[in-house]
């Protein structure tokens, strides 16, 4: 039964497997709650952190995951990730321990930076290269429907701009120019690169957005930071009408955390590995049909996650 419950199973299921009643199932299950007792002694030289949704009893909005960022280990969960409970939860590590610390990965989220800076004085920030990208391009698509909501929905400005939103957002380099094919919302056959400039021709500054933020994500693909940033500071917000505003947010955005972006580029650490247990959380919580307590949802992710650790664990019944 303990097997079992290192499965992505519901404990109904896990009950019926085994011809005992779910509170049969749940009792085992909580005899696995010391043995995940938080190690104070110990924190990785490279830390990832993150947020994931978790329980509806918890107080803040998002609950806080934090791993080790080459294996991706887990190092704990905590049901809060506003910065005094963190503050507080981290201070519990001697500051040896944290001053071994040289290198945090997190998105974008101001109090993570705060903690850093507090908790860790070894340690430099480096953001998340995917939070990056995605900063730009959701300003980018904001812009998009804000210049879709200038047309009738009938019309083939609002059709084109609706149906081709991912040609928009694909690199320059990767739109295709010598394969002609029939695409809706056009007469004849045309390729991928002549409809982006169909598109771009509706708006002269919707254009312009376009190059800088194709500009922009060309520089970080290459990580090439000089560039990036002689880009960002060139940015002239006049330029632009306010329906572009959320164009502007993200390049302020990027502007004031531009040496954390410096370390992201000059470095190849992301919160890949936390992205993706935060997805096996989320089947976790799906197949169980959610969780009531924090602590055993945190107890069920530790188990998911690292039975084989634990001693005698397929001796048990």
């Amino acid at each position: 039964m303990a097997v079992d419950l290192t499965k992505i199973s519901s404990f109904k299921s896990i009950a019926e497997s085994n011809s005992v009643s779910p509170n049969t199932v749940v009792r085992v299950f909580k005899e696995w709650s010391k043995s995940f007792k938080q190690d104070f002694s110990y924190l990785p030289p490279i830390l990832s952190i993150d947020e994931f949704k978790s329980t509806k009893n918890v107080s803040g909005a998002m609950s806080f995951i934090c791993t080790n960022s080459i294996t991706g280990e887990i190092i704990d969960i905590l049901p809060d990730r506003r910065l005094f409970k963190l503050d507080t939860y981290f201070l519990r590590f001697p500051r040896r321990v944290r001053d071994q610390v040289k290198i945090v990965v997190c998105d974008i989220y101001s109090p993570y930076m705060e903690l850093v800076k507090k908790v860790f004085k070894n340690a430099c920030i480096v953001l998340d290269k995917f939070h990056i990208v995605q900063n730009f391009t959701r300003a980018f698509n904001m812009a998009r429907v804000q210049l879709m909501k200038k047309f009738k929905t009938d019309s083939h400005e609002y059709r084109c701009l609706k149906r081709y939103w991912k040609l928009l957002l694909l690199p320059k380099a990767k739109l295709i120019s010598t394969h002609f094919k029939s695409f809706p919302c056009f007469k004849g056959f045309i390729s991928q690169k002549e409809i982006v400039e169909h598109i771009l021709d509706f708006d002269y500054s919707f254009r312009k957005i376009y190059d800088l933020i194709q500009n922009i994500l060309f520089a970080i693909r290459e990580k090439n930071f000089d560039t990036l940033k002689t880009i960002l500071q060139e940015f002239k917000p006049d330029e632009f009408g306010e329906i572009y505003r959320k164009i502007k947010t993200a390049i302020s955005t990027a502007i004031k955390y531009l040496e954390k972006i410096k370390n992201t580029l000059n470095t190849n650490y992301n919160n890949g590995k936390v992205e993706g247990i935060n997805n096996r959380i989320k089947v976790i919580k799906r197949i169980s049909y959610g969780y009531r307590s924090f602590d055993n949802f945190r107890l069920r992710i530790f188990l998911c996650f690292y039975h084989k650790k634990i001693y005698g664990l397929s001796h048990k019944t």
